[in-house]
């Protein structure tokens, strides 16, 4: 039996949590200049977190869920690393960030076109850009970070994107780099002189209403019904039946795997079990499980190019999704309408298995022009230069 003194000691240990914050503030990290830059994470519930940098040092009391949150007033781009430092008052150690810098931050999002990086990796054998060696070599540019988002699809809001951190642009890390968020951050380097931070947060084949929060889309009757469907195949995904029937088809793949392993044969690949919460189509859960995590961090703008996977509705349906989108991102982030700039689809040659695919139809680029019509947006038209 635990004396009382002892429920005491267990108590005050519950209270005073280690202090933490989402992955994508970590050493090398670029805050957004000109702006006040919110700062948030966990601790134990009541304890105070102070945040150091730059010469501020700003203060706040976790709440009864253990969250807390400050904000650093506008700094002016600085080149300099300097270290951040955030403390709590019951945690035996503070966290440290090193090389932190001071420039603009862009948020690059989309499908795989977003996601293709600079080199042929493993993930993009068939990727690669133009003149890739000499790029690639080229790409010593210090005052270039990037965040990159793992491909989590989540049914619920993620608080968090584990594994993740912000990478310096060397000609090693350049690789993995995605080549448009690459090639805007030279851009902006080139032209404004200050450092240039990028969060890709990209998955292939995804759709725009995957992009897009629950109460945004409920909001909407033309988009609402696509969400109740959705909803009710993650209910019937999740029957008895469903779930044994998704567990034997794995357990049988497992067993053909070790069987291939011990003749020494090529195993079989990975039977698709269908999973509409892990599915990149379905709405809602690329924001639950990569856009969630990040926001308020504080941005200058968002580049996008998405298209080519067009599903539920069609395309008479994606002006709406864009501008839908668009417009609840800004009011989330709370920055106002901060510049959003998509790309539009370049052509290429359809397989002929499909050859009326929407993202290559005018009717898509069409839709994706009416993002004009919004304030402050803008579009690449690049059906001259793409990748048939």
């Amino acid at each position: 039996m635990l004396t009382g003194s002892a429920l005491l000691l267990l108590g005050a240990a519950a209270l005073h949590a280690e202090v933490a914050l989402p992955s994508h503030f970590s050493d090398h990290m670029v805050l957004q200049r000109e702006m006040k830059v919110p700062i948030w994470g966990t601790a134990g519930p009541g304890e105070t977190v102070t945040v150091e940098f730059a010469g501020q040092r700003r203060s706040a009391q976790a709440g009864p869920d253990g969250k807390w949150r400050v904000t650093l007033e506008p700094m002016p781009a600085s080149s300099e690393g300097r270290p951040m430092t955030v403390t709590g008052s019951g945690s035996k150690s503070s966290v440290q960030f090193a090389d932190v810098l001071v420039g603009e931050v862009w948020l690059c999002s989309g499908q795989s076109n977003t996601e293709f990086t600079m080199s042929r990796t493993e993930r993009f054998y068939f990727c690669g850009v133009t003149n890739e060696a000499e790029e690639v070599a080229a790409a010593n540019h210090p005052a270039i970070r990037m965040f990159t988002s793992d491909s989590a699809r989540s049914y619920e809001p993620r608080s968090n994107i584990p594994g993740c951190a912000w990478q310096v642009c060397t000609p090693e890390s350049v690789r993995e780099f995605s080549a448009v968020g690459y090639f805007f951050a030279r851009g902006l380097l080139q032209e404004l002189k200050v450092p240039v931070g990028i969060l890709t947060l990209t998955y292939g084949a995804s759709t725009a209403q995957a992009w897009i929060r629950r109460e945004a889309l409920a909001s909407s009757p033309r988009l609402r019904p696509m969400l109740e469907q959705f909803d009710a195949d993650v209910k019937a995904s999740q029957t008895a039946t469903n779930q044994s029937a998704r567990a034997a088809a794995l357990a049988k793949w497992e067993t053909a795997v070790a069987k291939a392993k011990a003749a020494g044969k090529k195993a079989p690949k990975r039977p698709r079990v269908f999973d509409p919460a892990q599915d990149q189509h379905s709405p809602t859960v690329m924001f639950n499980g990569v856009v969630a995590p990040v926001i308020p961090y504080a941005i200058r703008g968002v580049l996008w190019y998405q298209g080519e996977s067009i599903t539920t509705g069609g395309v008479a349906l994606y002006p709406l999704l864009q501008t839908t989108l668009i417009q609840d991102w800004r009011q989330l982030w709370g920055e106002g309408d901060f510049p959003f700039y998509v790309c539009q689809l370049a052509a290429y040659k359809a397989p002929a298995t499909d050859p009326n695919s929407p993202g290559n139809l005018p009717a898509t680029r069409e839709a994706q022009a009416t993002v004009l019509r919004l304030p402050n947006t803008g579009m690449a038209v690049t059906i001259d230069i793409g990748d048939a």
